[in-house]
């Protein structure tokens, strides 16, 4: 969210003869450094999402909570094509629902708990709009042939660099909302199974 506006500049400033090719690639490594740091951040965070979600699904089966989603779902959910990010959005809504001591007595009684509108907010924010994103991010990519060379990686980050910068911006969001959901998910189940 930072880097994208100042290499879309870069790139227009670039194509208009404002800057050389080696300052434009120079600005450009630095957002694609920016974008890694990023990656690696990102598979951290689903690292420990999948041991927090794995716990979380284990313990409410323990206390007798019949879900649908096994444990196992939380890692495999998430490492399954992004398209089908259905399966942690579906898993994290049970768990909260499964995670509700105040549920009806009975068996299936927790799965008439109401929803969590945030957990519908962050699959919006982290499932659907990056798909579209992604869709037509992938329409640049197959413009330029992945290419590497200067002018091409100028005119993508050109033509769709709003978008990106609308990609970056929901990826900030999406991650407030998710630190949001986790921390309720995390308060709401620590009550159910009596946790200090």
């Amino acid at each position: 969210a930072i880097t994208t506006p100042s290499a879309v500049d870069s790139a227009r400033d670039y194509l208009a003869g404002r800057i050389d090719e080696d300052r434009f690639l120079d600005d450009y490594t630095a957002f694609g450094l920016t974008q890694s740091v990023q990656t690696i951040g990102t598979v951290a965070a689903a690292v420990l999402t999948m041991i927090w979600l794995y716990r979380i699904a284990a313990n409410v089966r323990a206390l007798g909570r019949a879900t649908t989603w096994a444990p196992l779902w939380a890692i495999f959910g998430w490492i399954l094509p992004p398209v089908l990010v259905i399966i942690p959005f579906l898993m994290v809504r049970e768990m909260w629902k499964a995670s509700d001591a105040t549920a009806t007595p009975g068996p299936a009684g927790w799965k008439q708990s109401p929803d969590n509108p945030l957990i519908w907010v962050w699959f919006a924010v982290y499932g659907i709009i990056p798909t579209v994103i992604t869709a037509f991010s992938a329409g640049a990519a197959l413009n330029t042939g992945f290419s590497q060379d200067a002018d091409d990686l100028a005119e993508t980050l050109d033509d769709f660099g709003a978008l990106q910068t609308v990609g970056a911006a929901v990826t900030v969001v999406a991650a407030i909302v998710w630190i949001l959901v986790v921390r309720q998910l995390t308060a709401r189940h620590t009550h159910f199974t009596n946790e200090t």
